[in-house]
């Protein structure tokens, strides 16, 4: 079974959205286990690969302090960067001197943000039908 729609993929810091997947808090049915797992899973890469881009260019760890039009335009350069590093097989980059390296560390892991509990019926219902159609029916 393929499915039709694309899906962006959260935390539970984000709301639920019909075409935002959030994992769920208790899972119970063979389908939502599966859910949650693939969920973990795909989110786990993700995951690494935003911790080696932190370190690679702390500015997306610490923060920036510029316009929005202007973080966007750092996030691109700095994906460019990231790509054309991978290509020369630059290896990872020491952090710089000035930044402790401690609260770089936790900026990374713990850049999650916190839970929040709104979860209307009608978003609920988005998730359930996704695994419905498709995670319950997996092997």
């Amino acid at each position: 079974m393929t499915l039709s729609k694309k899906y962006f993929l959260g935390d539970s810091g984000y709301q639920l959205r019909p075409y935002f997947c959030t994992p769920l808090r208790n899972p119970q049915t063979p389908g939502e286990i599966r859910y949650n797992e693939a969920h973990i899973r795909t989110r786990n890469c993700i995951e690494r690969f935003f911790g080696i881009w932190k370190r690679r260019f702390p500015v997306l760890a610490i923060g920036m302090r510029v316009k929005l039009q202007t973080r966007l335009a750092i996030i691109v350069a700095v994906a460019v960067l990231h790509n054309i590093a991978l290509e020369m097989h630059e290896e990872q980059p020491p952090p710089p001197e000035d930044v402790n390296l401690m609260e770089l560390e936790h900026l990374i892991e713990e850049g999650q943000m916190p839970p929040v509990n709104i979860e209307e019926d009608i978003f609920i219902n988005a998730r359930e039908d996704l695994i419905n159609r498709y995670f319950a029916h997996l092997l």
